[in-house]
């Protein structure tokens, strides 16, 4: 295979030469995408400086690119391109892995994208999940995917990730038969970010307190607000060891619970004599992240264990009898 050279630029400073050859794909590639990259082609000088696209060359030759928005920790990929000549012969997985490490590089943890119908099963091979459709009653009905966590995935991807199966077994709820381990809080966080936003029909935290950085990551409200809005019949729990701890912060999570009250329960276990010594997280009926110990970030993630999912809602369930509904978390939110 050709070695492919990716350059990242502002999309505003491509030269003619360049936007020549991303004409010469568009007109190939003769679809509704294809339509929406030449109108931002024609559009008048952007000053946005988020504005980037990743031009892939092999051989001298232009053979695809990416237009986006850049910020500091996420990335909203708007186009993907890539010549039709040079597709299913691995050049795409190449050129998605050269930009995610770029990304990285750039301190990106997330990357937020959209997709037309025929492209999901390859992005979900990629790490992408989806997220939601919109259908504007057009035939270019689009997807919006996100790949979470970015330097978790690149870092645990399979190496035989040539095989469709595995690659978009990895890291999906109900699917991957790995055990992931995780030796620090962002490990831990990121294991949150890819766990949480796939959940169908439960979220079931514990937190040591209002104040866990699992609480006060953006990323666990969205994918509560998220999962009531797929199945109002979900189930959500939030169980905190201590609920006057930290309480009087901003929380986006605790904010997001007591919007959705009606789908959302909040307990404690202050001064019912019980105690969380060991952190764990369930995700519908199959997966879980279990920390050996409340105060320490170490453990195990599994994304497809029914039996260990099992015997921690037991357990949960066993605390949860004790808990009580937190009045000082209600004080807060209010």
């Amino acid at each position: 295979m050709a070695l492919i050279k990716i350059s990242r630029q502002k999309f505003m400073a491509i030269d003619a030469q360049t936007r020549q050859g991303m004409r010469r794909l568009i007109a190939r590639q003769g679809d509704g995408v294809a339509h929406d990259i030449n109108t931002l082609l024609e559009a008048p000088d952007s000053d946005n400086q988020k504005d980037c696209i990743f031009t892939f060359h092999t051989q001298g030759q232009l053979i695809g690119f990416c237009v986006g928005e850049v910020g500091d920790t996420s990335a909203h990929l708007r186009h993907l391109l890539i010549d039709k000549r040079n597709q299913s012969k691995g050049i795409g997985q190449n050129m998605m892995y050269g930009m995610f490490r770029q990304l990285m590089q750039s301190g990106v943890r997330s990357v937020r994208l959209n997709s037309q119908p025929r492209q999901l099963k390859w992005l979900e091979a990629h790490g992408f999940i989806q997220l939601e459709h919109t259908d504007s009653g057009t035939a270019n009905r689009e997807f919006e995917l996100l790949n979470p966590c970015l330097p978790l995935y690149m870092k645990t991807r399979p190496s035989a990730i040539s095989k469709p199966e595995a690659a978009i077994a990895h890291m999906r709820v109900g699917r991957d038969m790995n055990t992931h381990r995780f030796h620090n809080e962002t490990e831990w966080l990121d294991l949150h970010r890819s766990m949480l936003i796939q959940a169908r029909r439960r979220i079931w935290l514990t937190a040591e307190s209002v104040n866990s950085s699992v609480l006060l990551q953006q990323e666990t409200a969205q994918a509560i607000v998220q999962l009531v809005k797929r199945n109002p019949q979900a189930e959500v729990r939030l169980m905190v060891d201590d609920d006057r701890q930290g309480a009087g912060y901003y929380n986006p999570t605790i904010q997001a619970l007591q919007k959705l009250s009606s789908y959302c329960e909040i307990r404690t276990l202050h001064k019912t004599g019980q105690r969380i010594k060991d952190g764990f997280t369930i995700v519908d009926f199959d997966a879980s992240i279990n920390r050996t110990s409340a105060t320490e970030f170490h453990g195990q993630a599994c994304y497809n264990s029914r039996l260990l999912s099992n015997r921690l809602s037991q357990h949960y369930d066993q605390l949860w009898q004790y808990a009580k509904p937190s009045m000082e978390l209600r004080r807060l939110a209010l």
